[in-house]
C-alpha cells in the first residue's frame, strides 16, 4: 500500500498511472465529515488545489483478512446507577479486588467492580483507551443525583508506558495518562487525575482543574501480590489487629544540607511538624532530620547510620504517617541512602503501617516495566511497608512540591463526623487547594476510600496533683519537680466531651520533658547555623487501667530533669479490644528539685533471665535467646534515657565498651511504676557459656547490677539441659520444668512417672511452638491416673522431647522423693 497526502495549499498535478489492478482511493474532509470514493480504473488520478485529500494505491491482495476473534458476553455497563465507588481492575485481579470491595460494601458503599476489558468494548470499540475508562465515570458523574454519590476511583493494578506492550513484561494492566512531552525529564508526568476531570470542559489544563474524585493506584503486577496486598489493606482497617500506640505516632524526616538552598527542605519539615505538634496534640511529633545526626565518610561516600537505625526502626515498630522531604529518586532516599529499595521490600511492620507522604524525585514511577521502584515496594510488600502514599512518580520542584505538602498537612489529620478523612479526601482537597503543575506528579498509591487510622476519641486530664510529705496532702498543681510524687486522673470522652462509660481497656501515659534546641550539625560544612526544638526526652511512661472511662496514674519524677522552668506535654493513648482514643496537654511546667522528698540511697532489685522467669542460671539456650529483666523499686526505674550514663544497659561477657540499652524495650507493669521488666533479643551467639550483666538506675539515680549465665548449643543438634523438680522431696504437687536448646521450633514433649518397679504411673504430653528455652510439665498431683494418691518413695520423672522438623530424639530423666507427711 502507498499513500500521498497533499494539503490545500498543494498545486494541482497529476500522478503517474498506477499499475493494472491497483485499486486507488481519495479520503479527504469535507464539512468536517470524513469522505471516501474510489477513483475509476484506469483514470490517472488528478489532484485539485486547493483542496486536502489523501490518495491510497493499494491492490485487494495485499489487503489483511479479518479474524474471528473470541465470543464478547452480554454486557451493559450504561445500566450502573447509583455507585459511591468504581475499581477498575483486569480479569486476572477481579477476585482480589472484590474481597476489598466488599469491605466496603459493609461500611455502607456501593461498590462496582468492573473489568476494564469490558469497559473498552462499551465505551472505546474494545481497544485499550484511557478515555473509554474517564467516559464511563462521566457518563455516571453526569447522570444527575449520581454526580453527588460518586466518590473514588481505585485502579487495581500497574500501569506502563508502553501502550504498544512491545517490552517484556507488558505491565499496563490499567493504564494511565501520559503527559505530552514524555521525553521531558523535568516536566513531563504521569497521572491517574485525567480520569478525575468530569465537569464540562475540563482535561485540557490538567494543573489548573480542580478534581472531582478521590483517585487511588495499587500497583500491582500478580494475582498473589494483589491477594496480599488486599490482605495487608483488610489487616490495617480490623482493629483487632491494628490497634496500638504506634497510631499516635508522626515521624518527619528530612534530608541533610549539601548546598545552601537545600536548608528550606528542613524548615518547611519543622514548620509543619511545629503546626501539627500545636493544632494536634493528641499525637507525637519524631523529628529524623539528617543534619542532627553524625555523618559518617567512608571511601567515596556518606552515611548516616544512627538516622538510619531510627529510621527502620520507628516503620518496623509503627507509625501513623512518615513524612520524608528530601533528595531521592526510584531506589532510594538521600544520596546518603537512609532508606533503600531492599527496606521497602523487607519491612515487617504487619498491621502498624504508616501513610507515608514522600516529596522527593520520582521515588514512586510506577510506569517504568522493565523496574519496579522502592514506593512500589513500599506498598506492595505483602508484611508491611506502607498502607498508602501521597508519593512523587516524576521530578517535583521545591516550591511546588512543599506547597503541595502544606496544603496535605492542612487536611490529613482533620476529622468529619469524628472520623478521620479517607486517603482520597485527603488528596483531592489537597490538591483543589494549590495550584501548581507539580500536583500533577503526586499520585496515591493506595485505597481511596480506606480512612486514615487514627484514634478516633479523646482523652482529657481532668487533675494534675503532687503529693506533699509535710502535710501528707494532695495539692492540684501544674509545676511538678524532679522527685515529686504526682498522680493523675483522666478519662476517654466522645466528641461531645462526655466520659464513654463503655469504655474499659488500658491507656499508657508519656510525660514529656521541656523541648530542648538542638543546633544543626552541619556535616557538609556549608556554612549554615539553625537550631530546632526537639521533645525527644520522656519524664515518665507507664499504663494502667481504664475502668468505665476513667483511670488514675501515679509514679515518682526522675531526677533526671531538666531543672530549668519549662512547658512539658503530658499525652496518653488508650484502647480496647477494638476502640482507642488518644489525648494531651501542654499546660504542665517542669523544672526544680522538690526540697521535701524523702531520702533513698538503694538502687533496684534487678533479677536476669533467658527466655522466661523459669529459667536458672547455668541452664542452656539455643543461639538467638531472649534476654528477660525484670526490675523493682519502690520509687521507680529510671529508663528514660534522659541522663549521661544513667541508661538502662546490659552487656554481653562482660565487653563494657558495648552497652545495650533497653531504655525504649523497658515496660513498667500494668497499674504501678514500681515494677516493670525490659528485653534483649540476642542473635546468633557462639556456641559455648555466655554472661548477660544488666545495670539500672532508680528514679533517685542509685545503680544495681545483675547477672545470669547460660550455655548456648546448636540448635544443629537437639539437646536438653537441666531438669528441675520442685520442691523435691515432695509433699504431693510437684512442678516440673526442662531446658532444651531449640527455642522457637515446633516440639513435642512426652512427661511421664514411673515407681520402683518401672510401672509407669502418670503420664501427660504437649506438641506446640516452643516459645522459650524452658519446657514446663503440667503439674503432678503424686496420684495415679485415677486420682488415687500413691505411697511416699522413690519415683522416677522421665521427659523425651521430639522435633519432628528433623525427627530428633531426647532424654532425661530424674529421680523424686514422694514424701507426705
Amino acid at each position: 500500500m502507498r499513500s500521498f497526502r497533499f494539503e490545500p495549499s498543494t498545486t494541482g498535478r497529476s500522478l503517474p498511472l498506477p499499475p493494472a489492478g491497483t485499486r486507488v482511493w481519495r479520503t479527504g474532509v469535507q464539512n468536517h465529515s470524513l469522505e471516501a470514493a474510489e477513483v475509476s480504473a484506469g483514470t490517472q488520478p488528478l489532484l485539485e488545489s486547493g483542496v486536502g485529500h489523501t490518495l491510497w494505491y493499494f491492490t485487494p491482495e495485499s489487503a489483511l483478512t479479518p479474524q474471528l476473534g473470541a465470543l464478547v458476553p452480554n454486557q451493559n455497563l450504561h445500566s450502573l446507577t447509583a455507585v459511591d465507588y468504581i475499581v477498575y481492575s483486569p480479569a486476572e485481579f477481579i477476585s482480589a479486588a472484590e474481597r476489598l470491595a466488599d469491605k466496603h460494601r459493609t461500611d455502607g458503599l456501593r461498590v462496582e467492580v468492573i473489568d476494564v476489558a469490558q469497559v473498552y468494548r462499551e465505551f472505546s470499540g474494545g481497544v485499550q483507551d484511557i478515555m473509554g475508562l474517564r467516559n464511563l465515570l462521566r457518563m455516571l458523574w453526569t447522570r444527575g443525583s449520581d454526580s453527588a454519590n460518586l466518590k473514588y476511583v481505585l485502579l487495581f493494578g500497574d500501569a506502563s508506558y508502553d501502550y504498544k506492550g512491545t517490552l517484556n513484561p507488558n505491565q499496563n494492566w490499567v493504564p494511565a495518562y501520559q503527559s505530552p512531552a514524555s521525553m521531558a525529564i523535568k516536566t513531563s508526568f504521569v497521572s491517574d487525575d485525567f480520569f478525575g476531570f468530569l465537569d464540562d470542559g475540563e482535561g485540557g489544563f490538567l494543573g489548573l482543574t480542580n478534581l472531582d474524585l478521590g483517585i487511588g493506584r495499587l500497583p500491582v503486577n500478580s494475582v498473589d501480590e494483589a491477594e496480599a496486598v488486599v490482605q495487608k489493606l483488610l489487616r490495617y482497617a480490623d482493629p483487632t489487629q491494628s490497634l496500638g500506640p504506634w497510631r499516635q505516632k508522626l515521624d518527619f524526616v528530612s534530608d541533610d544540607v549539601d548546598v545552601d538552598w537545600e536548608q528550606i527542605l528542613t524548615l518547611i519539615s519543622d514548620r509543619i511538624a511545629t503546626r501539627v505538634d500545636s493544632v494536634y496534640p493528641q499525637f507525637n511529633v519524631n523529628k529524623l532530620y539528617a543534619d542532627a545526626y553524625q555523618q559518617v565518610s567512608s571511601a567515596g561516600n556518606q552515611s548516616y547510620p544512627k538516622l538510619r537505625e531510627d529510621l527502620l526502626r520507628s516503620i518496623n515498630e509503627g507509625n501513623l504517617i512518615t513524612t520524608y522531604l528530601g533528595h531521592g529518586g526510584e531506589v532510594n532516599w538521600a544520596s546518603e541512602d537512609i532508606l533503600q529499595l531492599e527496606d521497602c521490600k523487607s519491612f515487617t511492620n504487619g498491621a502498624k503501617l504508616p501513610l507515608f507522604i514522600t516529596v522527593t524525585c520520582e521515588f514512586s514511577r510506577y510506569d517504568d516495566p522493565l523496574r519496579t521502584s522502592a514506593g512500589e515496594h513500599l506498598i506492595t510488600n505483602p508484611n508491611g511497608g506502607a498502607v498508602a502514599m501521597l508519593t512523587t512518580t516524576r521530578a517535583v520542584f521545591v516550591g511546588g512540591a512543599t506547597l503541595l505538602t502544606d496544603s496535605i498537612f492542612n487536611k490529613v489529620l482533620e476529622r468529619e463526623q469524628g472520623r478521620f478523612k479517607t486517603f482520597g479526601q485527603i488528596i483531592r482537597s489537597a490538591k483543589n487547594s494549590v495550584q501548581t503543575g507539580d500536583k500533577l506528579r503526586f499520585t496515591l498509591f493506595g485505597d481511596p476510600a480506606m480512612r486514615l487510622n487514627g484514634p478516633e476519641q479523646l482523652i482529657s486530664f481532668d487533675s494534675i496533683e503532687v503529693f506533699r510529705p509535710n502535710t501528707q496532702a494532695w495539692d492540684p498543681s501544674d509545676s511538678l519537680r524532679a522527685l515529686d510524687l504526682v498522680r493523675i486522673r483522666g478519662r476517654v470522652t466522645g466528641e461531645s466531651g462526655a466520659t464513654d462509660t463503655s469504655f474499659d481497656g488500658s491507656v499508657r501515659i508519656q510525660l514529656f520533658d521541656k523541648s530542648q534546641l538542638n543546633t544543626m550539625l552541619d556535616n557538609d560544612n556549608v556554612g549554615y547555623q539553625t537550631a530546632y526544638a526537639f521533645r525527644n526526652q520522656r519524664a515518665y511512661q507507664g499504663t494502667v487501667d481504664v475502668e468505665s472511662g476513667s483511670f488514675t496514674a501515679e509514679w515518682r519524677m526522675p531526677l533526671d530533669l531538666v531543672l530549668d522552668w519549662g512547658r512539658g506535654k503530658l499525652s496518653a493513648y488508650a484502647a480496647t479490644d477494638q476502640r482507642d482514643a488518644a489525648g494531651a496537654t501542654q499546660r504542665v511546667f517542669l523544672g526544680d528539685l522538690a526540697p521535701d522528698a524523702p531520702l533513698d540511697a538503694t538502687g533496684p532489685a534487678i533479677r536476669v533471665y533467658m527466655d522466661d522467669t523459669s529459667f536458672a542460671s547455668g541452664g542452656i539456650t539455643g543461639p538467638n535467646p531472649l534476654g528477660l529483666v525484670r526490675l523493682m523499686d519502690p520509687n521507680g526505674i529510671n529508663a528514660l534515657g534522659t541522663g549521661i550514663g544513667h541508661d538502662l544497659v546490659g552487656f554481653l561477657d562482660e565487653d563494657w565498651s558495648t552497652p545495650l540499652v533497653m531504655n525504649d524495650r523497658y515496660q513498667a507493669d500494668p497499674n504501678t511504676y514500681q515494677r516493670g521488666t525490659a528485653t534483649w533479643p540476642f542473635q546468633n551467639l557462639s556456641d559455648g557459656p555466655h554472661r548477660f550483666t544488666v545495670r539500672a538506675w532508680d528514679t533517685y539515680n542509685n545503680p544495681s547490677q545483675s547477672s545470669v549465665d547460660f550455655t548456648v548449643v546448636s540448635r544443629a543438634q537437639l539437646q536438653l539441659g537441666a531438669v528441675r523438680l520442685f520442691p523435691n522431696p515432695s509433699p504431693g504437687t510437684v512442678h516440673w520444668q526442662v531446658e532444651h536448646n531449640a527455642s522457637g521450633d515446633s516440639l513435642a514433649a512426652y512427661w511421664s512417672v514411673s515407681d520402683g518397679s518401672g510401672r509407669v504411673v502418670w503420664a501427660q504430653q504437649w506438641s506446640g511452638l516452643a516459645t522459650s528455652s524452658v519446657l514446663t510439665a503440667p503439674d503432678w498431683f503424686g496420684t495415679d491416673p485415677s486420682g488415687r494418691p500413691l505411697p511416699n518413695g522413690w519415683y522416677t520423672a522421665h521427659v523425651v522431647v521430639v522435633r519432628p522438623s528433623d525427627g530428633q530424639v531426647v532424654r532425661e530423666a530424674e529421680r523424686l522423693i514422694l514424701l507426705r507427711p
